[in-house]
């Protein structure tokens, strides 16, 4: 009967745990979303300003070119893209180390109880040494 029970909870704290996982995961994408449409938003309210000042005036597109033309777009490419593939890298890196991590956990966890893996530090017969001593007679 206690055996049940505490199937009971362990099924039912994992099923929190997944509830609160999923929602984690909704939120981080739904931040991730408003980020992308306010930069958007962002792009479009300049673009749309810097279209109204050149209209206004043909000398400034001659100005804007002569921007454009000093910002050397190709070397500050070069330099975004390796940014953005270095931060990547961390991060998938990163993601990695933590699984690992977690994986390691999980494993000692199931295995704690394995008299066959020498990493339990039970005996063949699935005893703990102190508990095996006692078996023996040999405990003071």
């Amino acid at each position: 009967m206690t055996i049940e029970k505490n199937r009971t909870k362990s099924l039912a704290l994992a099923k929190i745990e997944s509830n609160e996982k999923k929602w984690v995961l909704v939120f981080n994408f739904g931040a991730t979303l408003v980020k992308a449409i306010a930069g958007c938003f962002i792009a479009y309210i300049m673009l749309d300003s810097l279209q109204g000042i050149i209209l206004s005036k043909p000398e400034n597109i001659d100005a804007l070119s002569r921007f454009v033309e000093k910002m050397r777009m190709g070397e500050a490419l070069g330099y975004v893209i390796a940014g953005v593939m270095g931060i990547a890298y961390n991060r998938e890196r990163n993601g990695k180390k933590r699984l690992i991590a977690e994986k390691g956990r999980m494993q000692k966890a199931l295995e704690a109880d394995d008299a066959h893996r020498s990493s339990s530090g039970l005996d063949g017969y699935g005893m703990a040494p102190e508990d095996n001593a006692i078996r023996l007679g040999e405990a003071q």
